[in-house]
This record gives structure tokens, sequence and C-alpha cells, in this order.
């Protein structure tokens, strides 16, 4: 029923709201990386980036150096 309402599985909806919200501290916070991750769920740094690029395109680390040059 989720997946008829909102167009993706409960994983995959809850997967986008934690890239989102990564997305937010990488551009808006020094917190290293793996930690943004832990901070959203994902606890393993590595399945962190993974599941970042996968889901945004960047890695986290790209992500925030293109966040921050463009707020200059």
């Amino acid at each position: 029923m989720f997946k008829r309402h909102a167009g993706v599985t409960p994983l995959d909806f809850l997967a986008r709201l934690r890239a989102e919200r990564a997305a937010t501290l990488l551009a808006h916070s020094a917190l290293p990386a793996a930690r943004v991750g832990a901070a959203v769920g994902w606890d393993d740094p590595t399945y962190f980036a993974r599941r970042f690029r996968a889901l945004v395109g960047l890695t986290p680390t790209e992500y925030r150096r293109r966040s921050r040059s463009e707020t200059r």
C-alpha cells in the first residue's frame, strides 16, 4: 500500500530521507563525512558513501565541495 501511494518502497523512501538530511549536514556543518553518515543512520562510512553516491550522484566529499563553492 505504501508503494502505491508514495511511488517507492518504504526502504527507498527512508534512504532518500537519509540522503537529503546528509546533504544538508554536508553543506552546513563541519562534521566529517563518516559522522554525517552515522548521524543519518548509515554507520558504515563505506556504505554511506556508496548509498549517498547512488542517490545523489556525487560522493559525500564531492557534494560538500560543490555545495560550499556554490554558496560563495
